[in-house]
């Protein structure tokens, strides 16, 4: 139902003057790297007075929320705040602070954010990640892209496994058979599937749930673009 004219003015009035009392005190809680203008697309999507109130005045709690823990700007607001906890640590070799936003960026929800940031490996895997970039864009199978990639391997164990896949290409393509999202694999495995195979959705998971991880694997192997350097 459409607001009055006069209603709407109102509420508008309302939002401004919160908006103005409250952002001094929301501006120093912000995260290094966010400023101000990156906040305000987000506030400017709440619908009441409360819901502004609260998600200035306790930004964490409130983008944790089960509603709004899946909104973009909330794995933006949790990567800032885990770049500003690990700014004041030792780096990985070769690290600078200013890598750490490309290094994070492979984190695409707050849940990974959060087990990265209890995981003590997790900064030198996303680094050696980082790092490697062109040399995993030429292993890659056909269909998988290099954000997936990326997110599997930082599933890795350790750092170690991760630099065993550089050099190894049976071990990555197990790496990304056990740790990419299953659409995604199901959907990259389907041109290499034997025919008379089911290539619905249903069909595909159901095949696949009867291969071996070397099964799996050597599918995967398959599809690589371009044969890795012996």
């Amino acid at each position: 139902v459409r607001k009055p004219p006069a209603e709407a003015n109102l509420m508008e009035t309302e939002r401004m003057e919160t908006l103005d009392r409250l952002k001094p005190a929301m501006i120093q809680l912000l995260p290094l790297g966010l400023a101000w203008t990156d906040v305000q697309p987000f506030l400017s999507c709440l619908s009441s007075i409360p819901l502004l109130t609260e998600a200035m005045t306790t930004p964490t709690t409130f983008l944790r929320s089960e509603h709004y823990a899946r909104d973009p700007f909330a794995v933006t607001w949790a990567r800032a705040e885990l770049k500003q906890a690990l700014v004041s640590r030792p780096l990985p070799l070769g690290m600078e602070p200013k890598d750490l936003d490309s290094a994070l960026d492979i984190l695409q929800s707050v849940d990974e954010v959060d087990k990265a940031s209890n995981d003590p490996q997790a900064l030198s895997k996303l680094w050696v990640i980082t790092q490697s970039r062109t040399t995993w864009e030429a292993q890659l199978p056909k269909g998988i892209e290099l954000t997936h990639a990326e997110k599997a391997l930082a599933k890795a164990d350790s750092v170690e496994d991760i630099c065993k896949a550089l050099d190894n290409p049976s071990f990555l393509m197990k790496l990304l058979a056990t740790n990419l999202p299953p659409d995604v694999l199901q959907q990259a495995l389907k041109p290499v599937l034997p025919d008379g195979i089911d290539k619905s959705s249903h069909g595909i998971k159901s095949h696949l749930a009867k291969c071996s991880l070397q099964d799996i694997t050597t599918m995967l192997l398959s599809l690589v673009r371009k044969p890795p350097a012996e």
